[in-house]
């Protein structure tokens, strides 16, 4: 019982920890906190869109280079916009790709990736788990990268959350939870900038007075 307390309190630590270094990036003066929707399901990147207005941040406009890629790279049902919609024809390979894509993206400063499970392309749950924290997981990507895992209560859904979680990674159920999160951190974020700032006036003005 101890034991697993003590894991849980690493995981969330760890996931939390993860969250706070990479979310410096969403608001600096080269930053302005822009999202990029990745998903497998137009109707759930709508949600998470809707979610993106709600807590007042902002979904971002592709760089050329980005929509020339994608173009080059996806069959052209998959739609090249913000949310980018790969359908449920979506393999784990296409959401791999696109996931990149995005954290290459110069305009984008967060990735909210947009999971229903159960597409027929995708790998064993898992399998497709594993893969996400290989190319997304800590330490692997400079920007933040969230979780949105939409499919349910099922031991399939359970499978991935628990893989992400335990691996670092920051996994929502919902849309509104997920940007609630980067909403709070990007604010305190921005309160520790401010303060830091403020901090370096006051010191510059006690040098000027001595």
């Amino acid at each position: 019982m101890m034991c697993g307390r003590i894991f849980r309190t690493l995981v969330l630590f760890s996931v939390i920890s993860h969250c706070l270094k990479a979310v410096v990036l969403l608001v600096s003066e080269d930053h302005d906190g822009s999202l990029l929707v990745v998903t497998d399901a137009g109707g759930f990147g709508v949600l998470i869109a809707d979610a993106v207005d709600n807590y007042k941040m902002s979904l971002a406009d592709f760089d050329p280079a980005t929509v020339k890629k994608f173009r080059e790279t996806f069959p052209p049902y998959y739609q090249c916009a913000n949310p980018m919609d790969l359908t449920g024809s979506a393999k784990t390979e296409d959401m791999l790709k696109a996931g990149h894509l995005a954290l290459e993206d110069p305009n984008i400063d967060a990735v909210v990736f947009g999971l229903q499970p159960i597409a027929p392309g995708f790998a064993d749950p898992d399998v497709l788990a594993k893969q996400i924290v290989e190319h997304f997981g800590p330490g692997k990507t400079q920007k933040p990268f969230v979780v949105v895992e939409w499919g349910g209560k099922y031991p399939d859904d359970r499978t991935i959350r628990t893989i992400l979680k335990e691996s670092g990674m920051a996994v929502y159920s919902g849309a509104e939870e997920a940007l609630r999160v980067l909403s709070k951190l990007a604010s305190y974020q921005e309160y520790l900038t401010a303060r830091k700032s403020i901090h370096s006036e006051v010191r510059l003005r006690r040098r000027d007075d001595e």
